[in-house]
């Protein structure tokens, strides 16, 4: 079988973090004995600071940490979706169920107007919370 450089690009990830079984160092390792100037090229750049390739192996106490935080966003921009269609949407499920059929509540009167409009003003506030935390999501790659 012909071993052909981007074959050994995509094990250098492993070989370089220590992670490959001792076939794959082998095979890596007699790569660059048989092309000496792209194994020192390879080396250096991976002792210079790694390209994205080659990113290091995260600490497994990194890797909690990056974890549990990613989480929290998550729920919390979960809660936002969710506190914005409620508030959106709360004066509508009033209107329809409590003021039916042509009855009147002039003593409820207050949540249509009052709590309606600053509903709608939590329900516009969370909408754009929403989308500023959506389009960091987006420009940052997440």
């Amino acid at each position: 079988m012909n071993i052909t450089e981007n074959i050994i690009l995509d094990l250098l990830p492993l070989y370089f973090e220590a992670e490959a079984s001792e076939e794959t160092r082998a095979l890596v390792e007699s790569y660059f004995a048989d092309n000496p100037e792209f194994g020192d090229k390879m080396k250096k750049e991976y002792e210079q600071g790694l390209p994205i390739a080659f990113a290091p192996a995260l600490k497994p106490e990194d890797k909690m940490i990056i974890l549990k935080k990613t989480q929290k966003f998550l729920r919390f921009r979960s809660i936002l979706l969710n506190t914005a269609i409620i508030f959106t949407l709360f004066p509508f499920l009033y209107f329809t169920f409590f003021d039916f059929e042509g009855r009147t509540f002039e003593g409820f009167s207050w949540v249509w107007t009052d709590f309606g409009a600053l509903s709608w003003m939590f329900g516009i506030v969370a909408w754009l919370g929403y989308v500023v935390l959506r389009f960091r999501m987006r420009t940052s790659g997440i």
